[in-house]
């Protein structure tokens, strides 16, 4: 009778189990190599996120990966994840020159493969349960200086990720990042989706150190909307969106876009005093920022709307009390709590 007893509530756990973290949305907060050191490590927020993203390793023109500044803490970090119940992604490339080598290794089938042979064996070698793609060089905007669409290169990413996805295991999360807007957006095609669970829509940086540039917050509610408006109106699906949020802000010095710096959050709520009042407004002096009341406000927009989840950039530029952490602030929004204490992941198609 108490055996049979025991049966029951292991089968109606596994259930309950189940279908609670099928509720459960991912939380992917990217977690710097530049930044790294034990002591950040061990007080990471993990109660916050569903996923952490090691940005980045690069590739280089052999197709080989260049992760000097990963290996270092990988296994370390996999294994603390895992402890957890949390998942490690590798994100691979990044902005200029460390994804300029996708030109030359996407461009070539035999390159291709040899490039995914290699990321899965770096998964394998390290415990890693996802890959992100982050290709933000292209011949167009960064050798030309033009916006649009290459038909070649972008035609060529997607031929990477179709190769990612035949070499990784099945249960390997592949996710690839796109940009909004005409300068850079239209490189990415919507036929990405179709070969990774998850597109990262980064949805801030628009505003900054260009000519054209308003004065003003990178990643408001409104260029949000927009940018995920031109995500959808390119024929992305939003079922398979995560929507970047920023955790720092941007400073225009002397209240010009000639010289602009990003500032972290951390920095903010120190210069601040953690004046509640004062974070709410989202600008001091000419430092523009995120909020806690604008990551809320975003994060119930994309759950009514039915999108998957989100991407915080980045974790350390956050602050660790949850009375100021906007990290926190989009757990609350985007999940129950009991969510992230279970490994979640995605099923691929």
């Amino acid at each position: 009778m108490i055996r049979c007893a025991l049966i029951l509530f292991i089968i109606l756990f596994q259930i309950h189990e189940k279908s609670e973290a099928s509720d459960c949305k991912p939380l992917v907060a990217v977690y710097p190599t530049w930044k790294h050191d034990e002591h950040v490590m061990e007080k990471l927020p993990w109660d916050r996120f569903t996923h952490l993203a090691i940005f980045a390793v690069h590739p280089n023109e052999s197709a080989q990966l260049v992760s000097s500044d990963a290996d270092v803490f990988i296994k370390e970090i996999s294994l603390m994840a895992h402890s957890k119940g949390k998942k490690i992604v590798i994100s691979i490339g990044g902005a200029g020159e460390a994804s300029k080598a996708f030109l030359k290794v996407a461009n070539d089938r035999g390159l291709r493969n040899t490039f995914a042979k290699n990321v899965a064996r770096y998964v394998q070698d390290n415990h890693i349960d996802g890959v992100d793609i982050d290709w933000e060089y292209w011949s167009y905007q960064n050798e030309k200086g033009k916006g649009g669409n290459d038909p070649v290169e972008s035609k060529n990413l997607v031929h990477l990720v179709s190769e990612l996805r035949k070499v990784l295991p099945k249960n390997i999360m592949l996710t690839a990042d796109i940009i909004a807007g005409p300068w850079l957006g239209d490189q990415y095609l919507p036929e990405i989706q179709d070969h990774v669970d998850y597109v990262n829509l980064m949805a801030f940086d628009f505003t900054g150190e260009w000519k054209e540039s308003s004065i003003g917050h990178h990643s408001d509610f409104r260029t949000f909307k927009k940018a995920i408006a031109y995500a959808i109106g390119k024929g992305f699906r939003k079922e398979k969106l995560l929507i970047g949020l920023p955790a720092y802000g941007k400073e225009f010095i002397n209240g010009k876009n000639k010289t602009v710096r990003n500032v972290s959050y951390t920095d903010i709520v120190q210069t601040l005093k953690g004046d509640e009042s004062l974070l709410k407004k989202g600008r001091f002096q000419n430092i523009y920022f995120e909020t806690r009341q604008n990551i809320q406000k975003k994060v119930k927009y994309l759950n009514k709307n039915g999108f998957p989840g989100v991407t915080l950039f980045e974790v350390t530029s956050d602050h660790n009390d949850d009375k100021f952490s906007l990290l926190e602030s989009a757990s609350a929004a985007l999940n129950p709590n009991s969510c992230y204490n279970k490994a979640i992941h995605p099923t691929n198609g």
